[in-house]
């Protein structure tokens, strides 16, 4: 149990990690994460509260780039798991959920 504690729970990714994206001084995107340990067994569960691209970034691989990072992050933190929401009133963040999903 402490071996979990120190090394999920207390861990410094377990708060909000800021994922920015940019273009020279200008940031382009950004994302907001956190990495839930809800027990021992099921650990490691990486949630995206927030995905946002500028709209003059958007389709220029931006959002992309964001979520690999985000998967390789999963991955290197051993993640079961990876989601994230979008909501019915916002069509673009749903296409661009059903892109990803089917690479």
């Amino acid at each position: 149990m402490k071996d979990y504690l120190c090394k999920k729970l207390f861990n410094r990714l377990s708060g909000t990690l800021v994922i920015r994206a940019r273009c020279g001084n200008n940031i382009t995107g950004l994302a907001c994460c956190n990495i839930l340990y809800p027990s021992p067994r099921y650990s490691g569960q990486l949630h995206i509260k927030e995905l946002y691209v500028s709209q003059c970034d958007r389709n220029k691989g931006t959002g992309k780039a964001i979520m690999r990072f985000i998967a390789r992050l999963a991955l290197e933190q051993e993640c079961l798991s990876l989601s994230w929401n979008a909501e019915k009133s916002n069509p673009g963040a749903n296409r661009f959920i059903r892109l990803w999903e089917a690479e």
